[in-house]
């Protein structure tokens, strides 16, 4: 009797589970399990078409927090803004993909849906109801400003940037749009970036160290001379040399020093540069070419320039030449020169201003390969006496001086006339020959160095 009883118990207990199961499948099919959630609100045993009115509901009834600066809040109410549920299937599609016949595995853990975007609003009257918020009054707006380096009693010191309220009026549009769409119930604009923030601040690695940087400098002031003429490196240009790496940290750009002293070169260069000068005749002539002048090292003068900015140099400074004169004046040429018109083939020798030799000569032959070079140039070596390997093909002289290569002035016994057109039919091969007595006090009074005007 007792096994029978157990038999018909246990029986009866599968029928029972049977039809509770059974009914669960039967009852699921159109009713979402317990505990489902959509959109983070509870829909367990309704109907799709329950849900939906839910969710609905609840976008009527909704309300957005904002958090802002300092602990402030303010609200956007569903209402304002024209919220409503917007229905896309998604409800009845999640309803209908439920397992209805393992519906008893999910009783302790129950599925859940996300449908983003759900929610649809009037963005003008968003706009407009972003624009009343209280955070975005102009009145209860303060604009951030950057920390920054000032000048203060002779130095300069980092001022403390201002954090200010001001807003980023579309990224906070976005952010408040975002929020509705999804139904988050709260949004920080803080913690999300809204806020229009200092680009510089005051304890930025590169800030104390900018301005160390100023003030080791600001003292700066490198006077260039040229005799009748001045450039001046001071604090007010070099800060316009300043530059900021990637890091933000100032540095002294090699480039804009370089473009300085490329520039002082153009300016201030001699060699090859057109001259005004006045004739032994009074004519006013322009003398080009030639090798006489001064030529600043532009590579070796840049780098020097940037060390003495550096160490905020007082001085005044003569550029680093390649080579050159003493003579740094626009009329560089001076007083103490020779002059040669190879048109009228005639020397003159000016000494401290004063004509001291004044002779006929004979030129080179007014050919290509003959023809004496016209310029200024400079007597690169005396020598007496010499031997010419060129000119003359051998020929010994007793004073030999040269201002171009192997291209001279030298005496030449040989030869009885000067002056003239000589030059024309019995020209030399481009140096210039000197009546002996002349060229020996020339020879005596002129120094290497002494210009050298050759014109036509």
């Amino acid at each position: 009797m007792r096994r029978k009883a157990l038999l018909i118990a246990a029986f009866s207990f599968l029928l029972m589970a049977a039809a509770v199961y059974g009914a669960g499948v039967f009852y699921f099919q159109e009713h979402f399990f317990p505990g489902t959630e959509i959109n983070s609100y509870r829909c367990g045993f309704m109907t799709w078409q329950d849900a939906e009115k839910l969710l609905r509901r609840e976008a009527h009834a909704y309300a957005l927090a904002v958090d802002t600066m300092n602990d402030g809040r303010e609200a956007i109410y569903a209402e304002d803004i024209g919220l409503n549920y917007v229905s896309d299937g998604s409800v009845e599609k999640f309803l209908k993909s439920q397992d209805v016949y393992r519906w008893f595995l999910y009783l302790n853990d129950p599925p859940s849906l996300t449908i983003d975007h759900a929610l649809s609003f009037d963005r003008k009257l968003l706009d407009e109801k972003i624009n009343t918020l209280s955070c975005m009054l102009p009145e209860n707006t303060v604009y951030p400003v950057d920390a920054g380096i000032v000048e203060k009693n002779g130095n300069y010191v980092v001022t403390q940037e201002v954090i200010g309220t001001a807003l980023d009026r579309e990224k906070v549009t976005q952010v408040i749009g975002d929020a509705v769409l999804n139904g988050y119930p709260q949004v920080d604009l803080e913690e999300r970036g809204c806020y229009i923030r200092p680009r510089a601040y005051h304890d930025d690695p590169y800030m104390e160290a900018n301005c160390a940087l100023m003030n080791q400098i600001k003292d700066v002031y490198i006077t260039y001379d040229f005799a009748d003429r001045k450039e001046v490196v001071d604090w007010e240009r070099v800060q316009r040399w300043l530059t900021e790496d990637e890091n933000s940290f100032l540095e002294l750009d090699e480039t804009a020093v370089r473009a300085f002293v490329t520039d002082l070169a153009a300016e201030y260069d001699s060699v090859g540069t057109n001259r005004s000068f006045v004739t032994y005749s009074g004519r006013t002539i322009e003398v080009g070419g030639g090798d006489f002048g001064w030529v600043i090292d532009q590579e070796a003068e840049t780098a020097a320039l940037m060390g003495d900015i550096l160490n905020a140099e007082i001085k005044v400074r003569e550029p680093i030449y390649v080579g050159g004169q003493e003579n740094r004046t626009s009329h560089d040429i001076g007083s103490t020169y020779l002059e040669v018109d190879l048109t009228a083939q005639r020397l003159v020798y000016y000494r401290e201003g004063k004509p001291v030799v004044d002779t006929p000569i004979v030129a080179g032959a007014p050919t290509d390969a003959t023809r004496t070079p016209t310029g200024v140039f400079a007597i690169q070596n005396k020598q007496s006496p010499a031997i010419l390997q060129k000119d003359g093909m051998g020929a010994s002289v007793d004073f030999w001086m040269t201002f171009e290569g192997d291209i001279g002035f030298h005496d030449s016994l040989w030869r009885q006339e000067f002056g003239g057109d000589t030059y024309l039919f019995d020209g030399t091969i481009g140096c210039i020959h000197v009546p002996y007595d002349a060229m020996a006090s020339i020879y005596e009074m002129a120094d290497i160095g002494t210009p050298v005007v050759l014109y036509e």
